[in-house]
């Protein structure tokens, strides 16, 4: 039920976003990047040290940036899909993790220093995020922990840069944290930060 419901609200997005950018009204954007876990300890340590090895993760990334003149903030939707996997050996056996995040998002982008073509700004933003199923595998033996959904948010900088006539490249840094809201007892913050690269077009 989950998944179809994401999978509708991502087609209504598209077919939304397909509508205004034929009217100039945004720009879509395609792209990724690096994931680095910062939190909890568990997902960062080293599978050697009992941990699961998230650490150099990647994403990819579909957004769409509007560009309505009069606003003092442009805001944004974004949709990123993190992977996370890790690989070791503990006591001679090896070991294999993989998790996966899902965010759906809103953002808000200030631009304080517009430059013809360069444009830095701000950023906060809040999402939705769904956790896959965490998978262990360990030697011939596997083990699942159940999927979830948290709501996050993300400060960070950024800066659009002009390259060609009609395509921009947006670079960004984001400070995240995926599960402000929702955390069961016991379960710690997942914190990370993005570096991110989207082709606007």
């Amino acid at each position: 039920m989950r998944k179809s419901i994401t999978f509708s609200s991502l087609l209504i997005m598209l077919f939304t976003f397909a509508t205004l950018s034929s009217a100039q009204i945004v720009q879509m954007g395609l792209g990724g990047g690096l994931t680095q876990v910062t939190t909890p300890k568990l997902y960062t340590d080293k599978v050697e040290n009992t941990g699961y090895g998230f650490n150099d993760n990647f994403h990819f990334t579909i957004l769409a940036k509007f560009n309505i003149p009069t606003s003092v903030v442009t805001p944004e939707a974004f949709l990123d899909y993190h992977i996370l996997r890790g690989t070791g050996t503990y006591q001679d056996t090896a070991i294999s993790t993989s998790l996966s995040i899902l965010s759906l998002g809103a953002e808000g982008e200030y631009y304080f220093l517009p430059l013809p073509n360069l444009k830095p700004y701000v950023l906060a933003d809040l999402s939705y995020n769904s956790f896959s199923q965490l998978q262990l595998n360990i030697g011939s033996e596997s083990f699942v922990q159940l999927s979830h959904s948290n709501i996050g948010g993300a400060l960070g900088l950024g800066t659009v840069l002009s390259v060609l006539p009609k395509i921009d490249f947006d670079l960004s840094v984001k400070y995240n944290i995926y599960n402000l809201t929702g955390r069961q007892s016991g379960d710690e913050i997942v914190r990370a930060v993005t570096i991110n690269i989207i082709m606007l077009f």
